[in-house]
């Protein structure tokens, strides 16, 4: 799909890979009222994290046979080995680096965040998913005149929606601040 080229894979796994693992151990953590895991710490845990399974992944999905991305398998077994292999480790590192002093979580709580945070990541990767295929509709759309049209038309109302929710709710909450709609 993308033609990348290994530096700029890393980079943007550094840059977007990074805060999204601690932007999804803070959600866990605050889901599993986890009160001393601010949003720096989970971000340091998730630096952490990264840092630490990378050459986990690479190793497994070496030793799997997929070397490079041209050889990633879209065999269901073969990412059910990966995942038989990769859970486990994740789970002792996840929960090893919770029970550091920068977040000082205990095991059975590190373990349920990282429990509730795998559900984040599919949900993540359905957005994802979603706004991709969204995207791909859209580029679809844009080939045909008539299409393009309805396709802005469309956009036009669904913005005139939005902002009428937007007015709706931010006017009603301004109303109440200032004591007038009681």
């Amino acid at each position: 799909m993308f033609d990348l080229s290994l530096t700029a894979t890393i980079l943007l796994g550094a840059v977007v890979g990074i805060p999204l693992v601690g932007l999804l151990v803070f959600m866990a953590g605050a889901l599993c009222n986890v009160e001393k895991l601010s949003f720096l710490r989970s971000l340091a845990v998730g630096a952490a994290s990264s840092v630490l399974m990378a050459p986990v992944v690479l190793v497994t999905l070496n030793s799997l046979g997929m070397s490079d991305w041209d050889s990633v398998s879209r065999d269901v077994p073969t990412w059910l080995r990966f995942a038989a292999i990769f859970l486990p480790i994740d789970l002792v590192v996840l929960v090893g680096l919770l029970r550091t002093p920068v977040a000082d979580v205990s095991v059975p709580r590190g373990v349920l965040v990282w429990i509730v945070q795998l559900p984040l990541y599919l949900l993540f990767a359905a957005l994802t998913a979603g706004g991709w295929l969204v995207w791909r509709g859209a580029e679809q759309l844009t080939r045909d005149e008539w299409s393009k049209d309805q396709l802005i038309q469309g956009s036009k109302i669904f913005g005139g929606v939005i902002a009428a929710i937007l007015v709706l709710v931010f006017g009603i909450s301004m109303l109440r601040r200032f004591g007038r709609a009681r």
